[in-house]
Order: structure tokens, then sequence, then C-alpha cells
């Protein structure tokens, strides 16, 4: 396993066209985890093995205990990263015990943008904060840019947003949409093709995915793992490798967004270490029984 992602809440500035909501149909507000909460699991996780932390949402920057969030996981001197849409990517300015930050921006075209997040910002506001942020930190960033059939990954866009990564220092990693009957959807070996056609060779793996290199800069690009799932019979395999574990902001811990999550509410708020111990165990064994992987052997049969 590679990392536990925490979904810190459901808020967001945006409404994007694609956004799954990491399949939660809503977020029991009485049970919200706390500082503490998220510190205690980190801590407990650690114990088992776990030293990679994604910090995700909805929005994370939205939570007004989020700095309070980053410091108090940050002491269990572990990995961290965090996932932002950038609005409020000046938070973190002043933080230095983030490993990685990765900025959902999937075009610079203002019209394409809000096209897609169902807003009216403009996708050059949160270039700038990059640049500022760049300006006073360190710390690595990647921007994340979704495989859209026509609205991201034509030549002119593809080709914008390598270039202004390219200015920034920064890698871009493109990412192939979980939706697969979706008509904005494009399978990850064309946009493999298409890099290729630019030029791009692949360099190594990455994660079910590949890095591809040119002269002059690299691009990383990301399978979903559920469509690889669907169109193959090795799930069990690939699933144990490549996906993560992830915890909501109410205290359920899954594996996978198709299957029914386990309830760590309370043992988090006890601080019962050794149920939460043996709930995030049994979460890493329920991909041997992946639901999508059933489905498609009663669809063969």
């Amino acid at each position: 396993m590679q990392k536990i992602r925490l979904i810190l809440n459901q808020n967001c500035q945006y409404n994007c066209i694609f956004c799954h909501k990491e399949n939660m149909l809503s977020h029991n507000q009485s049970k919200s985890l706390n500082v503490q909460d998220y510190a205690f699991f980190v801590r407990t996780a650690k114990q088992l093995g776990f030293n990679f932390f994604a910090l995700t949402g909805g929005e994370p920057l939205l939570r007004e205990d989020i700095l309070d969030i980053i410091k108090a996981i940050s002491k269990t001197k572990c990995k961290l990263q965090i996932t932002t849409n950038g609005i409020l990517l000046n938070k973190l300015n002043k933080i230095n015990c983030i490993d990685h930050i990765n900025i959902s921006l999937h075009t610079l075209d203002k019209k394409v943008y809000n096209q897609i997040t169902n807003s009216n910002k403009d996708p050059m506001d949160i270039l700038n904060n990059i640049k500022e942020f760049k300006s006073v930190n360190s710390t690595p960033i990647k921007i994340n840019m979704l495989a859209l059939s026509n609205l991201t990954l034509n030549e002119n866009n593809l080709l914008a947003m390598i270039d202004i990564c390219k200015q920034l220092g920064i890698d871009l990693k493109i990412i192939e949409l979980l939706n697969h009957k979706s008509s904005l959807y494009l399978p990850y070996e064309e946009i493999q093709s298409q890099l290729q056609k630019l030029g791009y060779q692949i360099l190594r793996d990455y994660r079910g995915g590949k890095v591809l290199i040119n002269d002059t800069s690299k691009v990383i690009i990301q399978r979903c793992l559920c469509n690889y799932i669907k169109e193959r019979d090795d799930s069990n395999d690939y699933c144990q490798k490549f996906n993560d574990l992830f915890l909501t902001p109410d205290g359920q811990i899954n594996y996978c967004r198709y299957k029914e999550s386990l309830n760590a509410y309370d043992f988090i708020k006890s601080r019962d270490k050794k149920q939460l111990k043996n709930l995030i165990e049994r979460a890493t064994t329920l991909t041997n029984y992946c639901p999508l992987k059933i489905d498609i052997k009663k669809t063969n049969s």
C-alpha cells in the first residue's frame, strides 16, 4: 500500500463536472474528526507501517483548523502531501512541514476552466498563487490535470500546460478520468499516445502509470485504477499494489469507493489503538473481494 488519504471535508468552492466526491453521499456533521483525532489516527497507522499521508477533500484548505491539522500530523515525522484547487494556497506560504503539494489545474483557458469547475474563477489567479508560493516556499508542487476529451487533452491545451509547468519548474501529472462511460473519457493508452506524438518517451513506471520525458520536460500520466480493473482480471494484485486507503471526515475507513466503509469513529474518539489497528488491517484486505471483478465475471459468464 502506498499511502492513506485523509478526506478532511466535502466543502469546495467549485462543483466540477467530473467530481465523484469520493463516493460520499453525505457527511455526518455531528461526527467530524478534529485535530487530535487525525493525529491519533496517523500515529496508529504509522505503527502498522504506513508512513505516507495525503490531505484531500473537498477543498482541505477551507477547514479553519487546517494548519493545526498539518502541524499535528507532521509531529509524527511522516511524509505528508496535500491536494488543493489552489484558491487558498497562500495559507500554506509559511508552512514548511509538507513534503508535496498537488494543485488541480486543468487548463489556463478561462472559458474552459469555468465550464469544468462551474465557477467564474480565473485560472490565472491560481497560477499567480503558485508563483507567489514558490517565491517564499520551496515545497515541491505538482499540477494535476484531468484528461477530458475536447476540453483539456487537445494539443493547444496540452502544450500550454506543459509550457507553463516548464516555466515554473514544476511537474505536470495527467490523470485518467474515473467515469469511463462519460463522453469526456479518454483511455490511458490514448493519453500516452498523444504525449508520444509530441516527442515524449517513457522513462519509468509510476504507480500503475508512466513518467515520460523529452529534451526539456517531464510529464507523469496516472491510470485510473478502477478503469484498469474493469478491463482486466488481475484486479486484486493491482489494487493491493497501487490503491490507497482513505479516511472520511466522519471516521469511516475504506479501500475502495465501491465497498461499504468500516466505521472507525468510536475507536478514534475513544483512542482505542488496538481496535483501530484491527480495523485498518481489515480494510487493507478488503480488496481481495473486489466487487468490480465479481461483476465482470458475472457479465462474462
